[in-house]
């Protein structure tokens, strides 16, 4: 074999190579990102539930409003996969006396 032939095969291989390495690095670090900001979101996602269920367990009731504010962010966290105790605090918070945002304000008022 002649030393070009043998130079060419050793060029277009490791030129390959690094093509392939510089694919892989990218794909990792899409999914890396992907992951982090999936972490991020659970995070916050579950610190603004938490938060809201919170207010209304302290309170002792809720409003229709919140039920609904609340349900459409447990139904996202829930569809995610995510739980960890929230399950019981959705009972405890379904468990709330209902309270009508005039009944609430009559209430502050007198």
């Amino acid at each position: 074999m002649s030393t070009s032939v043998l130079i060419a095969i050793l060029t277009s291989s490791t030129v390959i190579g690094g093509i392939v390495s510089l694919i892989q690095f990218f794909v990792i670090r899409h999914y890396n990102q992907k992951d982090n900001n999936h972490k991020t979101l659970s995070v916050l996602a579950y610190d603004l539930l938490a938060t809201k269920l919170e207010r209304c367990l302290d309170k002792g009731y809720a409003t229709p409003e919140q039920r609904r504010d609340v349900k459409v962010i447990y139904d996202a966290y829930h569809s995610n996969g995510w739980n960890g105790d929230m399950d019981s605090r959705m009972k405890k918070f379904y468990d709330l006396p209902i309270k009508h945002l005039d009944d609430v304000y009559k209430g502050n008022n007198e």
